[in-house]
């Protein structure tokens, strides 16, 4: 709907009740959580909506959904990974730092802090059944092909480029702060290295 006398021609939106709304958010963190929370569950609706000959995604004005929701910044989600939008706005909602954002309720920053430690332990619980469930794949393989010596020992060197890229990944969230130091020990430290059951069979005693 840009060109209309809410819209300029830069895409900014100027409507009274979307300004006011986005100011509302920058004066309660809860607020800015849940509008960024509603936008990403319609887009998923709207994706896996089940007439989607009628509610095509890709022809979906994103923008404008960003606006009607007050959002400050686009979500991250797989949905919009290529799509590579830019969200127009005033300057007073550009230079926003998130983490200055506060909450107005003691108990809704409780529950912000419960919600994320639920989503890293949920990531963390399956990057670890991932990890296990290569490892009894390369086992499963190994042993239905019946290798051994030089070749089972060549099988569980490419597994093991494949675990030292993985964690590789897992680094990268470290530094960006996305994982603790302890979370990160638990998918990559000692507990994996003194499990026997994830020993090579070469390496059992």
């Amino acid at each position: 709907v840009h060109g209309t006398p809410h819209f300029d021609d830069a895409g900014l939106c100027h409507s009274p009740s979307v300004l006011r709304m986005r100011q509302e958010v920058l004066l309660d963190k809860a607020l800015y959580e849940t509008s960024m929370r509603a936008c990403m569950g319609y887009f998923r609706a709207y994706r896996e909506h089940i007439l989607d000959s009628i509610f095509r995604f890709r022809k979906l004005d994103f923008i404008d959904t960003f606006h009607s929701y007050a959002l400050i910044r686009v979500p991250i989600m797989p949905e919009l990974k290529m799509k590579r939008l830019r969200l127009p706005l005033q300057q007073e909602f550009r230079v926003i730092n998130l983490t200055q954002i506060p909450f107005k309720k003691e108990s809704e920053k409780k529950a912000s802090l419960e919600r994320k430690k639920l989503k890293v332990d949920r990531e963390q619980q399956r990057e670890e059944e991932k990890r296990s469930s290569l490892y009894e794949q390369k086992r499963r393989e190994i042993a239905e092909k019946r290798l051994r010596g030089k070749a089972a020992k060549r099988e569980w060197t490419e597994y093991e480029y494949e675990e030292l890229f993985q964690e590789e990944k897992l680094l990268k969230k470290l530094k960006r702060g996305k994982m603790t130091d302890e979370q990160f020990d638990r998918l990559t430290g000692t507990r994996f290295l003194l499990d026997p059951a994830r020993q090579r069979p070469d390496e059992k005693q």
